[in-house]
């Protein structure tokens, strides 16, 4: 009778913590992805990003907080942290591109002379990032500051 009682609590407890943790991730006003590319015609490492409007206002100005890591030969060289802040109005269910450079940030970690450490794609990687602040139209913010909403 005991064993009967303990496995329905215990499968009480798995459905509501699965419920919860699909709620926790279904709230965030924003979806995004994002890859390290490389301009082919001016040989700039960048972030190309992708941001969905998931709330109903528009989005007015947003910033990105996104982790690199530099992998040589599988093992982690080094990690950059970047934050990057836009203005663009972004409305409500809609999805905006971006692209910016990352070779300011990175230079101090490699040679930007040598063609190996220049291929963005191949050198860097997202580790994780996430938006940790979204100002919208009417004058409301939502902010994610500790990064709950990373994507990796």
């Amino acid at each position: 009778m005991r064993n009967k009682w303990t496995a329905t609590v215990l499968l009480a407890l798995c459905i509501a913590c699965c419920s919860c943790v699909s709620n926790f991730f279904s709230r965030t006003p924003y979806r995004m992805q994002g890859e390290v590319s490389l301009e082919s015609d001016t040989s700039c490492a960048g972030i190309a990003l992708a941001l969905y409007n998931a709330s109903g206002k528009t989005i007015e100005r947003f910033s990105v907080v996104i982790f690199l890591c530099d992998y040589i030969e599988d093992d982690v060289h080094s990690s950059n942290c970047i934050t990057a802040v836009f203005e663009s109005d972004i409305a409500a269910g809609e999805t905006a591109q971006f692209w910016f450079s990352i070779d300011d940030c990175i230079a101090d970690e490699a040679d930007t002379s040598d063609d190996s450490a220049r291929d963005g794609e191949a050198a860097y990687q997202i580790d994780f990032m996430y938006v940790d602040r979204i100002e919208y139209d009417d004058g409301s913010v939502w902010m994610d500051e500790y990064g709950m909403y990373a994507s990796s």
